[in-house]
């Protein structure tokens, strides 16, 4: 895949936009439109809206170009990136929140839980399966609409990994949580042995 891990993305992109400039965006361009091709050869789906997002990019672009104050050139610049990277980093971030809800059920496999907490986990971990796989399914879909749309399509995808993975991730601290209690309780509650020793009787 073409993704960094989404924390690292978006420390890439905080420390790019430190310190702007025309040389930094223009880099920014040739590098987004590189991971442009290679979304849309990993979600082939996506071509139409991506190939039309690349056109009107394009043309933002080519308007900054024409800009004579440093600044407002900068800055249409990087509107022109953003909107060129908006799909992709959204699709990049989906990925990453897959993988994250993928991670979140080993940590749910490694709970020592029994009873009514065992059946809370089997719910959980059937939640994350069901919902990944429905993500993915319907990013891997054609989607026949206009940038604002496919983003509000993407962002509602994201949101559902994001709330199983909240739900999930509440489950693990009270589950946790009870755990150290009752260790604490069962600690304090154990008998402390004293040693005794043997008195002599005198006779």
């Amino acid at each position: 895949m073409y993704r960094l891990t989404f924390g690292a993305f978006l420390l890439l992109i905080s420390l790019l936009f430190a310190c702007s400039s025309p040389e930094k965006e223009t880099k920014r361009w040739n590098e987004l439109q590189a991971k442009q091709k290679t979304a849309i050869a990993t979600y082939p789906q996506w071509k139409p809206v991506l190939t039309s997002d690349l056109t009107t990019a394009t043309k933002m672009w080519s308007s900054a170009q024409k800009l004579s104050d440093s600044k407002a050139q900068v800055k249409a610049m990087k509107a022109a990136n953003d909107y060129l990277n908006a799909i992709p980093s959204k699709l990049e971030e989906i990925e990453y929140k897959i993988e994250s809800n993928t991670r979140q059920k080993r940590e749910l496999n490694n709970l020592r839980v029994g009873g009514l907490q065992n059946d809370q986990r089997n719910r959980a971990l059937t939640s994350i399966d069901s919902t990944n796989q429905q993500v993915k399914s319907a990013i891997q879909t054609t989607p026949k609409a206009t940038h604002e749309e496919a983003l509000l399509f993407l962002g509602t995808q994201t949101q559902r990994l994001i709330k199983v993975s909240s739900s999930n991730r509440s489950f693990i601290k009270r589950f946790k949580k009870k755990r150290r209690r009752k260790t604490t309780k069962t600690k304090r509650s154990k008998p402390v042995k004293k040693s005794s020793s043997k008195r002599q009787k005198k006779k």
